[in-house]
């Protein structure tokens, strides 16, 4: 969720859910970045962009972070809470 209102984004572009604390960011070309897998990634926060309420993070807890992958590019987003993915049908009946 962002800023209390659930939004999705599109599974094809997602690479990956992470969690990082604020320590992990660092400015490049007045930039907020943070290192994935070895590179650079811009990041941007969800609730500064669609300018809705913001929650607050310290340096020690922990930020959801979505990694979505776009043209060989990857741009992370910082959210306040992801869903839990919900089990395909096939992994269900694989148990």
């Amino acid at each position: 969720d962002i800023g209390g209102e659930y939004y999705a984004f599109p599974l094809s572009r997602i690479h990956a859910i992470i969690k990082e604390n604020a320590h992990a960011i660092f400015t490049l070309e007045n930039k907020q970045q943070i290192k994935y897998q070895d590179n650079d990634v811009s990041l941007f926060n969800a609730s500064q962009v669609l300018e809705c309420a913001q929650t607050e993070h310290n340096d020690n807890s922990l930020m959801d972070i979505i990694i979505l992958n776009e043209r060989s590019e990857y741009y992370a987003i910082v959210v306040d809470s992801t869903a839990t993915p919900i089990p395909s049908a096939s992994s269900a009946t694989e148990s």
